[in-house]
């Protein structure tokens, strides 16, 4: 089994001392491949990337994320976070990539 088929509505994630389950996957429509995870965390729907996983053992998975990464994220109750293409709206990306320090995304697929 591939580590991207354990990314799925369920399973556990642990960010720090907390633990949540994905509420849902989205994928990547070109790729076929888990792009970002939703975790509802209480008080809030966020959205991770999946660069965040730093390590998926015994089905469970663990992020990098910070508490304070988390509470920055958008909250994404009834919010369309997606085009009609499927492709993840460029500028949630990219909020999304800043909180986590990751690279921007180089392609606009708009």
């Amino acid at each position: 089994m591939k580590a991207s088929d354990k990314i799925k509505e369920g399973a556990e994630v642990v960010c720090g001392n907390e633990t949540w389950k994905i509420k849902r996957v989205i994928m990547d429509p070109e790729l076929k491949k888990p792009e970002f995870f939703t975790l509802n965390t209480g008080n809030k729907e966020v959205m991770l990337p999946i660069e965040s996983i730093h390590e998926i053992r015994e089905g469970t998975i663990y992020t990098n994320a910070t508490p304070e990464q988390l509470s920055n994220l958008p909250d994404l109750d009834r919010q369309e976070v997606c085009n009609d293409r499927g492709y993840v709206f460029m500028d949630l990306k990219e909020v999304i990539y800043k909180i986590f320090n990751l690279p921007r995304p180089f392609m606009d697929y708009y």
